[in-house]
């Protein structure tokens, strides 16, 4: 089998995926029942009227769906979408084309089938571990946070190891509007063993379909849909990843480490002080480059973004330019990664200012309304617009100087009194203990727990699995068995050493009481953890 433009394998493993299983009533009705109530202009009937007479519409749906299938063709009706454009930023120039995001909205029936599919799909997939490993968009007990996670571990304890890092985020135009369908089918065969019905049955799903764009309510003409994946439909996005998925080859190809996510990806390497391989990145990039030329994706070497990343303690000096194709790239201090803000010295300092700057506007908006609202709508409010922020990717805050997290311990301070109506006269602690709110610090350390017992129970990502060595007793006893337990791994400084998850998980998971370590269930766990930190605190 031939290769072509840097693409290192196409694999066949031997495990073929030529045929969809049919599904039952009970099954079809429970998906339907799961999703969300959104109709469409295409539909109908309004979905929430679908979904309150599914017991007498589910056999006509199961028929249908059935149906296609068996017979690999999806129904035309099914293939037309009404394109509503959404700004991607709400700051940005309304009047400029590409600042806007092409959603495909499509009938419920039409989603419903491709979530079946999905289902399926994706039981192959991982069934035979066919899943690029280090790419975390669409795929269940993977997200941003364990991404940034592993990340910010690697980078960190490189830094702790007397090391610096170069992070490379490359930036793809208009990535799932120009994925190539016979490419895609091609890659669907080879690379993950779907044949026979299951790949006519993709082939017929991509290919002649038809959109309109609604602006003002005003329809334009249907235009065929020769190239990309519809967004917005519950196919495209992992359709996305598997069509990338040979970028992984590339980049394990030249040893660099790197994270993708959706059409994010992020290179880094570990070098030297004085950055002699750094002619390895470039070569990567443009290996990079000229595949996805031959795969109709674009790289936007503009935007493009450089961070070089050391010890603040060194006297280092800060890489200046990197070569991105035929750019020069200005490396940044601070770049904005996945939504978290990192800087060169990896302090989290411009990080946690902006968690403040977006959590202050949110309260002052709250305290407005506030009199309007009972306690526990304001309560809610908190949650949505404060707490949700301050928790967002917080497993990184662990063991920062606690003039960081005294910042965002005032906010939350703030928000507890807010609810509870009280003055700032009043001391905050009984506060606290009353709405039962974990303290910011015990927080990041709540996060990183739930986040280990998710590994050793398999609902976490493989690449954070690996950066744990479970400890094993030298004398199988029972007690030793049942002990849950981390090895500690050696650090050299507490700013930087500390504070990756390979020494913190170790740390905190094995000073955890036995009765919490050897829990079952992640809901009986979290109550548990969430009461030990609570006591720990405020006792």
């Amino acid at each position: 089998m031939e290769t072509s433009h840097n693409e290192i394998v196409l694999y066949n493993r031997g495990h073929s995926f030529s045929e969809f299983k049919t599904v039952t009533s009970s099954e079809l009705s429970k998906l339907i029942n799961s999703m969300k109530a959104k109709s469409c202009a295409l539909d109908a009937i309004r979905t929430d009227l679908l979904k309150s007479s599914v017991d007498v519409i589910i056999p006509f749906v199961v028929n249908l769906v059935n149906s296609s299938l068996v017979s690999g063709i999806v129904p035309q009706c099914f293939k037309q979408a009404i394109i509503r454009p959404l700004l991607k930023k709400t700051d940005l120039d309304f009047n400029i084309l590409s600042n806007f995001r092409p959603v495909s909205n499509l009938s419920f029936i039409s989603k419903v089938l491709e979530k079946v599919v999905l289902q399926q799909l994706d039981c192959h997939l991982s069934c035979y571990d066919l899943y690029a490993k280090m790419q975390s968009a669409y795929r269940k007990f993977h997200s941003t946070e364990t991404a940034l996670l592993r990340v910010h571990s690697d980078i960190i304890t490189a830094i702790d190891q007397r090391k610096q890092v170069v992070l490379v985020l490359l930036d793809l135009s208009a990535a799932f509007d120009t994925i190539d369908h016979n490419v895609l089918l091609r890659r669907l065969s080879e690379r993950f063993g779907v044949t026979g019905i299951a790949l006519k049955w993709f082939e017929s799903y991509l290919k002649g379909r038809f959109q309109s764009v609604s602006v003002n309510n005003i329809l334009s003409e249907q235009s065929p849909l020769l190239y990309g994946v519809p967004q917005g439909s519950i196919l495209g996005p992992i359709l996305f990843t598997l069509y990338t998925a040979p970028l992984e080859d590339i980049i394990r190809s030249y040893g660099l480490d790197f994270m993708l996510y959706a059409d994010d990806t992020q290179l880094y390497l570990t070098c030297s002080e004085n950055l002699e391989t750094l002619s390895i990145v470039e070569e990567c990039i443009d290996s990079i480059g000229d595949w996805m030329i031959s795969n109709n994706l674009v790289l936007n070497e503009n935007k493009t973004e450089v961070i070089h990343f050391y010890s603040k303690f060194s006297k280092s000096k800060g890489l200046e330019f990197l070569r991105v194709g035929d750019c020069s790239v200005k490396s940044s201090s601070s770049v904005r990664d996945l939504g978290v803000h990192f800087d060169s010295f990896l302090t989290m300092e411009s990080h946690v200012s902006n968690v403040c700057k977006s959590v202050s506007y949110a309260l002052y908006r709250i305290s407005r309304i506030r009199k309007f609202l009972s306690r526990t709508d304001t309560e809610s409010l908190i949650h949505a617009f404060v707490t949700s922020r301050i928790d967002n990717s917080n497993s990184m805050l662990y063991n920062l100087p606690e003039c960081l997290t005294r910042r965002l311990q005032l906010l939350q301070n703030s928000a507890a009194r807010l609810v509870t109506r009280t003055r700032l006269n009043e001391h905050i602690t009984p506060i606290l203990h009353q709405l039962h709110w974990l303290p910011i610090y015990q927080r990041t350390k709540f996060k990183i727990l739930v986040t280990t017992f998710k590994i050793l129970h398999g609902h976490a990502p493989v690449y954070l699995a690996d950066l744990l060595t479970r400890w094993i007793p030298s004398r199988a006893t029972r007690q030793a068995v049942s002990e849950i337990r981390f090895i500690e791994p050696t650090y050299n400084t507490e700013f930087y050493g500390a504070r990756s998850f390979s020494v913190a998980a170790p740390r905190l998971w094995n000073k955890l009481p036995s009765h919490i370590r050897t829990i079952g269930t992640i809901e009986t766990f979290k109550s548990a953890v969430k009461c030990h930190l609570f006591k720990e605190h405020f006792n």
